[in-house]
């Protein structure tokens, strides 16, 4: 991959930008990546994005003869984000029901669960940011959750088997017979505080949301 970058001023009619090339900084963002996906940060060389500024990233891949070239154009905002930007934990009631998870030998195995679904928002002079970030739920202060509907399902990095600032949690019911290796793996019955975390990628912004304290127990019939 060859990677360049170009600034212009927005005051411009579009169709009459003018663009620079600037040497550019590539960091890789190692907590988000995963079996299939890498991310990386691209951003000016030693410097930040120009508030107000517009930047065109563009991609070149090659492969033996093959070409293939793609352009996207980011315009920088002037709002800013800050580690306390109210980010609030919506949650829905928990439910006992039938859901498909990840498991071998083939994609997945249909199991009962307590299952429960999370959204994270934030007020309106935020929410512009909110399908910008990268997002991850902790369980327990310390446990990342990883669900997953699919063995044969690609989950983007810092989003979940819900998109985008949406999440479900699930902890198998007690009264079914489940291969060891999958129930080890998930969230035992019982009560577990819940958080989200968005992240700003390329700088030291994580907002939170509180924790709340929910029962993963699965009704009786």
């Amino acid at each position: 991959l060859t990677y360049c970058i170009s600034f212009n001023s927005p005051r411009n009619p579009w169709g009459y930008l003018r663009f620079r090339p600037l040497p550019v900084d590539i960091a890789p963002l190692e907590e988000f990546v995963t079996s299939e996906f890498d991310i990386f940060v691209v951003g000016p060389e030693g410097g930040v994005l120009q508030p107000g500024a517009t930047y065109l990233f563009t991609m070149k891949r090659t492969s033996g003869t093959d070409f293939a070239r793609k352009q996207m154009l980011v315009d920088v905002g002037r709002g800013t984000l800050s580690n306390e930007t109210d980010f609030i934990l919506n949650i829905g009631p928990v439910t006992t029901e039938i859901t498909f998870v990840a498991f071998p030998p083939g994609c997945n195995i249909d199991i009962y669960v307590a299952q429960l679904r999370i959204e994270g928002s934030f007020a309106e002079d935020a929410a512009s940011w909110g399908d910008q970030l990268l997002y991850r739920t902790i369980v327990d202060d310390g446990i990342r959750w990883t669900g997953r509907a699919s063995y044969c399902q690609h989950i983007l990095p810092g989003r979940t088997w819900e998109n985008v600032r949406r999440d479900r949690v699930i902890s198998p019911c007690p009264e079914q017979e489940l291969p060891v290796a999958f129930v080890h793996s998930h969230l035992k019955q019982g009560a577990h505080a819940i958080m989200m975390q968005a992240i700003l990628p390329g700088t030291d912004v994580v907002v939170e949301t509180a924790a709340e304290t929910v029962d993963l127990s699965c009704s009786k019939p």
